[in-house]
């Protein structure tokens, strides 16, 4: 399913796709899109396009900067780029050995916040090497924008997505998924990050699986993660 940009709030854009999964298992994916002066666009987590989306993203502006979140959402970041090659792409460092055919604008690590004119805080989450995920603080809108952190996925249509579901944590209301829990080696380190995050003021929040949280985001994510909270 490939669906068209939508508006959240002022200067902030959603684009949702699919992946079929192996075993027909279906799961949806989202590009977040902010607009920054000089009409320039931040993107985060691409998606696969077709013409039509890419067209609907240049209605926005040029995208400017795109951002591989973790170490594994980067299958379309590729893609995104060739379509858009005036964009950087900023990821976490070790990306680059995973990928080196990509061509990297720099690295999360090194990046500042006036890269993008103040409007976009991020922290690394701590604790997960191999997974080395960034959330993004979009500050005009009160958005917190994160990869994996959480799902919010429907509920599953078929037998075979019920049992995936229900060994990965669940489905059909915001989830902390079994898979990201294993990723965490230190938990003192990813609490003290995610205690960081739960500091910023949001309240809504955009995850690339499932529906967007658009109130008490933050309470959301302190009562999912509360036993790493209390480390």
């Amino acid at each position: 399913m490939m669906g068209n940009l939508k508006q959240i709030a002022k200067d902030l854009y959603c684009l949702e796709s699919t992946l079929k999964m192996p075993g027909g298992i279906k799961l949806s994916l989202r590009t977040t899109l902010i607009c920054l002066p000089g009409e320039r666009l931040w993107a985060h987590s691409p998606v696969p396009l077709n013409p039509s989306q890419a067209d609907q993203i240049r209605s926005l502006g040029n995208p400017a900067f795109v951002i591989a979140p973790n170490l594994f959402h980067h299958l379309y970041v590729g893609p995104f780029v060739d379509r858009f090659p005036d964009a950087k792409i900023y990821a976490p460092k070790d990306l680059n050995l995973k990928q080196p055919e990509l061509h990297f604008g720099g690295t999360l690590e090194e990046a500042s916040p006036n890269l993008w004119e103040n409007e976009i805080q991020f922290l690394p989450l701590l604790g997960m090497p191999k997974f080395n995920e960034w959330v993004f603080f979009h500050s005009n809108s009160k958005t917190l924008i994160c990869s994996d952190l959480v799902f919010n996925l429907d509920h599953p249509r078929s037998t075979l997505e019920k049992i995936f579901w229900r060994i990965n944590g669940g489905a059909g209301k915001p989830t902390a998924t079994r898979l990201f829990g294993w990723m965490i080696k230190r938990p003192d380190l990813f609490s003290r990050s995610l205690s960081k995050v739960l500091d910023w003021p949001f309240d809504r929040v955009i995850m690339a699986h499932g529906k967007i949280i658009e109130a008490r985001g933050a309470e959301t994510l302190r009562q999912l993660y509360i036993r790493y909270l209390k480390v």
